[in-house]
């Protein structure tokens, strides 16, 4: 638990300090600066929508509907049996990227998206760390959910050599 709730705070501090930064040195909508060749760059931008700049309608609706998202991520962690550590932390990694870009919508309407990945005209839409997070913490989840389903496993080996 305090292993989730670290990872959770470094995710939600990571997300907030970065955007803190390219808010205060990159102007909104200036051209893309360079940091990796010119793959990947760093490009200041709002977004007022879901994922990838996807709107979905009325604002006032989208927050209510992204705090709620938000209070059953963390319902679902309390359920998840504390055996099963990675299905906590990717659950972890999806609350602290969850909470990051709920407090921007909150705060102030919009998400702060920086990182463009891309070459010449052909991108990757404006993302940031707390899309990153979000994004692994699912793709880990569905791998142990649907392909390894380790914990479950795990506890039947300890069943088994205490038994044997």
């Amino acid at each position: 638990m305090i292993r989730d709730l670290v990872i959770f705070l470094g995710i939600l501090i990571v997300d907030q300090v970065s955007k803190a930064l390219i808010i205060s040195r990159i102007a909104l909508n200036s051209s893309p600066v360079n940091i990796l060749w010119r793959i990947v760059r760093l490009h200041h931008v709002k977004n007022d929508g879901v994922a990838f700049g996807i709107t979905l309608g009325n604002p006032l609706i989208f927050k209510i509907t992204s705090v709620l998202t938000v209070l059953f991520v963390f319902i679902f962690y309390l359920y998840i049996p504390k055996k099963c550590n990675w299905k906590r932390f990717s659950i972890a990694l999806i609350a602290g990227g969850a909470v990051g870009n709920v407090l921007d919508r909150l705060l102030y309407g919009k998400v702060t998206d920086f990182i463009l990945i891309g070459y010449k005209n052909i991108n990757w839409p404006v993302f940031n760390f707390a899309d990153i997070a979000v994004t692994i913490g699912i793709a880990f989840y569905l791998y142990l959910v649907l392909l390894k389903k380790e914990d479950e496993h795990t506890e039947e080996n300890e069943l088994i050599s205490k038994e044997g």
